[in-house]
């Protein structure tokens, strides 16, 4: 492999279509291309739990920072009223 390809050459032309040789795979084997859509599909499944578990870690986060202000806030009244 050369150190330096120029720009535009016939070996930038042959590397690119070096490149493209796996999509090449892709498309001749049929079992291959269910393969990489049930991995895309997994891991939007996936990405989809991981951002639901957060949502609601947030949530119950949130929702116990407001009830322990408030619980604060009842305990300072009282001890205010004389």
């Amino acid at each position: 492999m050369p150190k330096t390809i120029p720009q535009n050459s016939g070996a930038q032309i042959l590397m690119i279509l070096r490149c493209l040789r796996p999509l090449r795979i892709f498309i001749l084997v049929p079992h291959m291309r269910r393969v990489v859509y049930e991995l895309c599909r997994g891991f939007k499944e996936i990405l989809l739990v991981c951002t639901t578990f957060l949502l609601l870690t947030c949530l119950l986060t949130y929702f116990l920072l407001v009830l322990t202000v408030e619980y604060l806030n009842v305990v300072v009244c009282e001890l205010n009223v004389p």
